[in-house]
């Protein structure tokens, strides 16, 4: 079975993700491709946002603890699913030209008897320096407590640092096929609107 390992920068972003879980093996890879299909809404003097990459759906390799038999030891090793959101590149808005600081929001949506629900949801804020044009964000990993049909959800806002004075907001729902692919040698599937994972030993 051949692997092809993340590196040394996603590695210690996993780790962060996984709060300290012990981490062994590696996922499968495949090259980006820029998602293109979502709707999204723009309100306010929102920037541009290019969203780099699909929605990975993969699965990542948890051990916790292990035994011995005969003098040799075995890890207690599992595969989980895991979600890998895309890089986004964010430009300022143009409501102004000073500092301006960029909170994101990624949030996992599962299907439930009454519709899509927010399964998890987490933020991270970027800062565009007065006379930059743009931010790119780094890849957001997470793994799911409970993996089935899920969709993500981007929502961008963008605020002037000096007072902290709203400038305009962003939302994408990635809610077509062309939005999501499979890194992962385990059960997952593309559906029409959302992806589908679980472990491999369900």
């Amino acid at each position: 079975m051949r692997r092809m390992r993340w590196s040394t920068r996603a590695a210690k972003q996993l780790l962060t993700a996984v709060l300290g879980a012990a981490v062994i093996g590696s996922v499968l890879v495949g090259p980006a491709q820029s998602a293109s299909a979502y709707t999204y809404y723009r309100h306010g003097r929102a920037g541009t946002v290019r969203i780099l990459d699909q929605v990975q759906g993969t699965h990542y390799q948890f051990c916790f603890g292990g035994y011995w038999i005969q003098g040799v030891y075995f890890p207690n090793c599992t595969w989980s699913p895991a979600v890998v959101g895309p890089q986004l590149r964010i430009a300022r808005s143009k409501r102004s030209g000073a500092a301006q600081s960029v909170t994101v929001t990624w949030k996992i949506q599962r299907i439930g008897e009454h519709g899509w629900y927010t399964h998890y949801q987490e933020s991270a804020r970027y800062r565009i320096k007065k006379g930059a044009a743009r931010v790119t964000t780094p890849y957001w990993y997470r793994i799911p407590t409970r993996a089935d049909t899920m969709r993500l959800v981007l929502k961008v806002k963008w605020t002037r640092v000096r007072d902290g004075r709203t400038l305009g907001s962003y939302t994408a729902l990635m809610n077509h096929a062309a939005d999501y692919r499979c890194a992962t040698q385990f059960p997952c599937a593309v559906q029409k609107s959302s992806i589908w994972l679980r472990s491999p030993t369900v």
